[in-house]
């Protein structure tokens, strides 16, 4: 009755939907071909008509119907609108995925650091450009913000651009919690 009534899908397995191994009270054993509930899906009807055409009449009949249940009227708006609010947000998402473009960075890096210098001097320094690090260390998990899985090349780089911007002396960096 469910299977009949499309409530529920219909057993697969064997016709009628009984079991695969002897039922009780009884030796004969049914036994199924390899890829029968495969082929069983794929013969079934789909779930729903594809070519079905919702006339304007029907839809202002249902919704008609559905604004009775309904006393607020904004909630009856956003019943109204958010199914095509969603296909459009769903439609702008997938069309993002698909583009292949360099994303621009939100705002900058400002990373503290501990600067060791030569004369063994430390300070705390902010790192203000990140822009490829996660890349020059070659193993995986640096490009999503996990700083303490950076290699010495990633060290010595971020050296180098504290330097470029007038750091005489730093001899090295380390990560420390501040």
């Amino acid at each position: 009755e469910e299977s009949a009534g499309r409530r529920r899908p219909r057993p697969v397995g064997t016709p009628g939907g009984g079991p695969v191994s002897a039922p009780a009270g009884t030796t004969i054993v049914l036994s199924r071909t390899r890829g029968d509930a495969t082929q069983e899906i794929a013969a079934r009807r789909p779930a729903h008509d594809v070519e079905s055409v919702v006339y304007w009449a029907d839809w202002q009949a249902y919704f008609t119907i559905l604004s009775v249940g309904i006393m607020n009227d904004d909630v009856f708006e956003k019943t109204l609108r958010d199914p095509l609010l969603t296909y459009k947000v769903h439609g702008q998402a997938t069309a993002e995925r698909l583009m292949m473009k360099e994303t621009k960075k939100g705002r900058p890096c400002e990373m503290r650091l501990l600067g060791i210098f030569e004369d063994g001097s430390k300070r705390v320094l902010t790192l203000r450009d990140d822009e490829g690090l996660e890349h020059l260390s070659g193993s995986a998990g640096t490009g999503d913000g996990q700083f303490w899985t950076w290699g010495p090349a990633v060290q010595a780089e971020v050296v180098r651009r504290f330097q470029a911007e007038g750091y005489e002396g730093l001899r090295a960096i380390q990560l420390k919690p501040f």
